[in-house]
């Protein structure tokens, strides 16, 4: 397979290679990051996960949510899986037991 060549590339933050393979590819993470336009930002460059939820699902915090079917992209996103996790943890639970794995 030929190797892909780029100018600029994007990608989600804990995606980020490992130096040796940055090493390897010849290519090096320049520390940048959007600025959304979202108040919450306060012009930072930071991440937020949302929490999506049905209109007739009934609660108001997160503890509200346990057992209910959680959806998101990959267990490396910040937004999508890792920014939940880290909530519960601190919460004292785990994300692995706190949503229930539809079949």
């Amino acid at each position: 397979m030929d190797s892909i060549r780029a100018d600029l590339g994007f990608l989600c933050a804990p995606a980020a290679v490992p130096a040796n393979v940055r090493t390897k590819g010849s290519f090096e993470l320049l520390n940048l990051a959007p600025l959304f336009d979202d108040i919450r930002y306060a012009n930072e460059p930071r991440c937020y996960c949302d929490i999506v939820v049905r209109r007739n699902t009934f609660g108001t915090n997160l503890s509200d949510l346990k057992g209910l079917v959680f959806g998101y992209n990959d267990s490396s996103s910040l937004s999508g899986w890792l920014g939940i996790k880290s909530a519960l943890q601190t919460r004292n639970q785990r994300l692995e037991t706190f949503h229930r794995t539809k079949h």
